[in-house]
């Protein structure tokens, strides 16, 4: 074997094999991806629905679990997925959350779970949610700042069938959500 124009042999050959390979694992393990747990320990996740189409009402859900992949060698490159109980949510009033929950808003009795899947697109996530038994696309921002990842999303209550108090409530929700993650 030739290396910088000297042929190896032997035991060198076996050598320089051994250290190229063993530089090449280390490289290929300090590139894998880290999956993060979320959990509400490490992450929030929260929505907002909008009085009359303006006075905010907020939510945060107590119970989600999932997994957020990254690849600190490839900033751009992530994978989510998100499963999130329905009947978690809170609001500042109970009664607000149990009309939240109710058969013609997000009918969690029905539809127990919220599920979000994606991946990283530059400075977004892309991906599909499934609520009230609809699956659609759904873009949500990215905002990452030292170990601190975040961003929202925005959809429309009726392409999700959440037909529920049309007059009162705006049809957009937004979802925002944060994690902190491990320090590197």
């Amino acid at each position: 074997m030739l290396k910088d124009g000297v042929f190896l042999e032997g035991k060198r050959l076996k050598f320089a094999l051994a250290l190229c390979g063993a530089t090449w694992l280390s490289q290929a393990a300090a590139a894998a991806p880290e999956t993060l747990t979320l959990t509400p320990a490490n992450a929030k996740l929260a929505l907002t629905v909008y009085a009359m189409g303006f006075f905010p009402l907020p939510g945060d859900y107590q119970h989600f679990s999932g997994t957020l992949a990254i690849d600190p060698a490839h900033p751009g490159f992530c994978s989510v997925r998100l499963t999130v109980d329905q009947s978690s949510l809170t609001m500042s009033d109970p009664a607000r959350a149990r009309r939240a929950l109710a058969p013609d808003m997000l009918d969690a009795a029905r539809f127990p779970t919220m599920d979000f899947a994606g991946a990283c697109q530059n400075n977004a996530i892309a991906g599909t949610l499934t609520l009230h038994g609809v699956t659609h696309p759904l873009s949500l921002t990215l905002r990452r700042s030292g170990t601190m990842v975040g961003g929202e999303g925005r959809l429309i209550r009726h392409d999700y069938g959440i037909e529920g108090m049309p007059h009162l409530l705006g049809q957009m929700i937004k979802i925002h959500f944060s994690a902190t993650l491990p320090l590197p």
